[in-house]
């Protein structure tokens, strides 16, 4: 029979750090999708303009994307 830690935070140093991230978060492995960082660099390069819909907003990111539109 195998025997469970009842601390996971013992068990992980990383976790023992103090920090805004959540635990539960810091657990998980890693993963960056290709996607999230095209979305990432969109974002980051909007002009800081307000529009008045959210629909305008976007429409601007799904232009800068060169998507038809997004769903």
């Amino acid at each position: 029979m195998t025997e469970f830690s009842t601390s996971p935070i013992a068990d992980s140093p990383h976790l023992a750090t103090t920090s805004s991230a959540s635990p539960a978060l810091l657990a998980r492995d890693l993963v960056i999708y290709p996607e999230t960082v095209a979305l990432a660099r969109t974002l980051a390069v909007l002009p800081n303009r307000p529009h008045r819909t959210t629909n305008g907003a976007l429409t601007l990111i799904a232009h800068r994307l060169n998507l038809d539109r997004l769903v």
